[in-house]
């Protein structure tokens, strides 16, 4: 998920002959989100970086094995994480495909797995319909002066979000 300051845009009502004027940011400032939910429980893990790398996509799996370690003697639960086929302009390779996320694939092999998803199956995946939510209430026709502002707002929304994994459920269109 992309968190820029430029506001997004949505329709809204307006006096007929008047526009809605929002204001812009002189230049344009961006961080990067990413995220998971447990299609069982609602469960929501989200990262937030600088940049959109492989850095970033594996603080999600990392956050996942944290909360649900190998217990020694107990059963293994394996985590399965759905990704799509998004590769960075300047990365040929996928960054869900990078060294450093191969290395921890194998370092977990018994406990994670990745399974990608189609090429152009947007559909499919639960946190694009998450990602897309969010918008709608944080930055739809809302201007952010800094950049600060704009990733305080986000965090509000993950944290409430996950707060209710009914909700979780429901926007991700998630089995109940």
């Amino acid at each position: 998920m992309d968190l820029a300051l430029l506001p997004t845009i949505s329709r809204c009502w307006c006096r007929q002959g008047q526009e809605r004027k929002v204001e812009t940011p002189g230049c344009n400032e961006k961080r990067y989100g990413a995220g998971a939910a447990n299609w069982m429980t609602g469960e929501l893990v989200w990262a937030i970086s600088d940049n959109k790398d492989n850095a970033l996509f594996r603080d999600v799996p990392n956050q996942l094995l944290e909360r649900h370690p190998v217990v020694d003697g107990g059963p293994v639960r394996r985590i399965c994480v759905v990704i799509d086929n998004y590769s960075p302009p300047d990365c040929p390779r996928q960054a869900h495909y990078a060294k450093k996320v191969l290395e921890l694939v194998a370092q977990c092999e018994d406990h994670l797995e990745l399974v990608p998803l189609p090429t152009y199956s947007l559909i499919l995946s639960p946190m694009d319909r998450l990602c897309k939510h969010m918008p709608r209430q944080v930055t739809h026709n809302h201007f952010f002066r800094t950049i600060k502002a704009l990733l305080t707002a986000a965090q509000w929304f993950f944290e409430e979000t996950a707060a209710h994994p009914a909700e979780v459920m429901s926007v991700a269109r998630l089995a109940a």
